[in-house]
């Protein structure tokens, strides 16, 4: 049975469902869509040495009734159990990441596998700043365009499939996938190493994004920057102690704990 709130999840998102049957596949868009606008990625528990589980009642409450982001294990596991309340076929694929400097990196990412009347969509509400909006769907070598953002799906012979995002005129890695199968635990194997290990980039620099549907708002260390869908940046600010709690309230909708907040301003401060 499930322990999810779908009325409350729907209500975080600001998913308004339509008055008769819906399409699965319009629906599964506006259900991403809505998810991508409100829901931040983040990692201040990270950052602040805040302990937290990958129980779904510890992340519902952290993100629904607390009103939080997180990152991929959370966020991604969460969506994929509202999916798979609503009825559709979801399977969680393990997978690698690059980041935004294009280092490819260890098998540390959640992705959601949805097949709608045999057709694969790529659903990911957790990567962060390369991440996209709405749904992909599974097409090799075909741009997808979605609010001037625009992806590709691209084999790769040692990793399988390449998901790329374009910038400027070229394309740039994002995450590297296989359909393996993968058990939670290998998740939880991973999401320990992420949180945990003091290499970790989690552990070592604050980040938070949020796409609007032509910007996105990014937290990255000392710095706030709104950058336009093509990743052109628009305006720039340091962050100090007396401006991050307006910035992460007014662009991010985030309300930290006190200590989370004397943490991050102590950082901050140097």
């Amino acid at each position: 049975m499930s322990t999810l709130n779908i009325d409350a999840y729907l209500k975080r998102i600001g998913f308004v469902p339509q008055c008769g049957e819906e399409d699965p596949t319009e629906k599964l868009i506006r259900l991403h869509s809505c998810h991508s606008f409100t829901v931040p990625f983040e990692d201040f528990d990270c950052y602040c040495r805040v302990p937290f589980t990958l129980n779904l009642d510890d992340i519902f409450e952290k993100v629904v009734t607390n009103r939080r982001g997180g990152y991929c294990f959370e966020i991604n596991k969460l969506f994929h159990e509202l999916l798979k309340e609503m009825g559709y076929s979801v399977r969680a694929i393990l997978c690698r990441p690059f980041s935004a400097e294009g280092a490819r990196l260890s098998m540390t990412h959640r992705l959601i596998e949805v097949t709608i009347d045999g057709t694969v969509w790529l659903a990911d509400v957790g990567l962060g700043g390369n991440g996209w909006i709405a749904p992909l769907k599974f097409e090799v070598g075909v741009e997808q365009e979605q609010y001037g953002r625009t992806y590709r799906i691209v084999s790769e012979p040692n990793m399988g499939y390449l998901v790329e995002r374009k910038v400027g005129d070229n394309f740039v890695s994002g995450v590297a996938f296989g359909f393996q199968y993968a058990d939670e635990s290998d998740f939880e194997l991973s999401n320990f190493f992420t949180s945990t290990h003091p290499d970790s980039a989690f552990l070592n620099r604050m980040m938070c994004t949020l796409p609007t549907p032509d910007a996105r708002y990014v937290i990255r260390d000392n710095m706030f920057r709104i950058v336009d869908s093509k990743g052109e940046q628009q305006s720039e600010e340091v962050l100090t102690p007396s401006n991050f709690n307006d910035i992460v309230s007014r662009y991010f909708g985030i309300t930290l704990t006190a200590p989370m907040y004397d943490y991050i301003h102590a950082k901050l401060k140097g």
